[in-house]
């Protein structure tokens, strides 16, 4: 069995993967929120061969990254395979499948990856999250190592401290200060030399060969154990809380539905009947829009960060997260309607239609394997009428269709 792949790994996983997020996020926030000067490259490869010096920020974008020149600025990479032999003067901040630092960088490295390998001098802090990071030993930190991954080799010297949520931490080099953090496992070998503290949480006791040596103190806590499980009491708790959870979504949806059948009825009519009168136009925009307003957005806020701006994209995905909601609603409104209406209940007022649609859809989005599918389609159902609503000018129901009625009487 693969030691990352141990039950007893399973709080360093999930630690390092809280590291490897808390590394994208701050990669993205330590992004310049404009760039003055910027040699933007997008490409299937995009290269910048030895030889060529760059005087200005490098944004590379592709498939893949091959940096061998000299580039006197920062470097923002995002490509399946990247790779940075040259010499870089500013930072580095890169995310992709695999990421190669070969060459020195004077200032600060961010990266994020699947498989990450340092191995040339780093002037100052080196932030990873990784699934497995490799600190060659021709490698140094300068700085801190602040490190998130399911496996560290960190085979170079770290001037001052290391911070790290990990599965498995090989230290082979010497650090200056502390040692601290989260690890399942912790090997220092004859070349580890910890200038303070050794400090974790974790399962397992450090290994610590001879030759090894930690200035400070070494002391492990362990993490809190879980109580012995009873299976009658977990079931029952777990229904307990799936029904809590189901009667929060309904309440948190039954009150946005009624802002827009209360407030805005006429445009809640209009959206409901363009639902029921142009069904499959209305699936066809809303899926288009479900599907690709996020990447545009994501987008948007991409090179909102690099050139500014990049709050207007917060404030559109915020917008899609609530017409989102609002479409879920007004399928749940015209449901309800329609079920009423085949009972011969059409004099039932309308938000009791409103709150017995929601329930409905809910309710069908427990069904295994289905449910989601259910609630995607009342997504994009409600998001496209509310579009189409919205494309026809607000003008009502087209003459010779059934208005769906937001009055006491159907």
């Amino acid at each position: 069995m693969n030691p990352a792949e141990h039950p007893d790994n399973r709080l360093g996983r999930a630690t390092w993967l809280r590291w490897a997020v808390a590394a994208t996020i701050l990669t993205v926030l330590s992004t310049p929120a404009t760039a003055l000067a910027a040699d933007i490259r997008a490409a299937d490869i995009v290269a910048v061969p030895a030889g060529q010096t760059i005087n200005d920020d490098v944004y590379a974008f592709g498939q893949t990254v091959d940096i061998q020149g000299t580039v006197n600025g920062d470097v923002i990479a995002a490509a399946q395979t990247t790779n940075i032999s040259g010499a870089v003067n500013g930072n580095v901040i890169a995310a992709g499948n695999n990421v190669n630092i070969t060459g020195a960088v004077q200032g600060t490295v961010r990266v994020a990856g699947s498989t990450v390998n340092v191995s040339s001098p780093v002037g100052r802090d080196l932030l990873a999250g990784a699934g497995t990071l490799t600190v060659a030993p021709q490698s140094s930190v300068g700085g801190d190592a602040l490190l998130g991954a399911g496996a560290v080799s960190l085979g170079g010297p770290v001037a001052r401290n290391v911070l790290m949520g990990v599965g498995q931490l090989t230290i082979q080099a010497p650090v200056g200060g502390n040692v601290t953090g989260n690890a399942e496992s912790v090997h220092l070998t004859s070349g580890a030399r910890i200038g303070g503290n050794l400090s974790y949480t974790g399962q397992n006791d450090a290994t610590l060969d001879p030759g090894a040596v930690v200035s400070g103190t070494v002391s492990r806590i362990a993490p809190p154990q879980q109580p012995p499980r009873n299976e009658g009491v977990n079931l029952a708790g777990k229904l307990v809380g799936e029904f809590v959870g189901w009667v929060r979504t309904v309440v948190g949806l039954f009150a946005v539905g009624l802002l827009f059948v209360l407030l805005w009825p006429a445009f809640t009519s209009t959206a409901a009947s363009k639902l029921v009168h142009a069904a499959w136009a209305s699936l066809g925009i809303g899926a288009a829009v479900v599907l690709f307003a996020p990447i545009a957005g994501t987008i948007l806020l991409v090179t909102g960060i690099f050139i500014g701006g990049w709050y207007l994209a917060l404030f559109a995905l915020a917008l899609y997260a609530m017409a989102a909601v609002a479409g879920y609603t007004v399928t749940g409104y015209v449901a309800g309607h329609e079920a009423f209406e085949r009972l011969a209940a059409n004099r039932v007022h309308r938000v009791w239609q409103l709150l017995a649609g929601v329930v409905v859809l809910t309710l069908l989005s427990h069904i295994p394997f289905l449910g989601w599918l259910i609630t995607a389609a009342a997504i994009m159902f409600g998001f496209g009428a509310i579009l189409v609503a919205i494309g026809s000018g607000f003008r009502g129901p087209e003459a010779g269709t059934r208005p769906v009625p937001l009055t006491l009487a159907a």
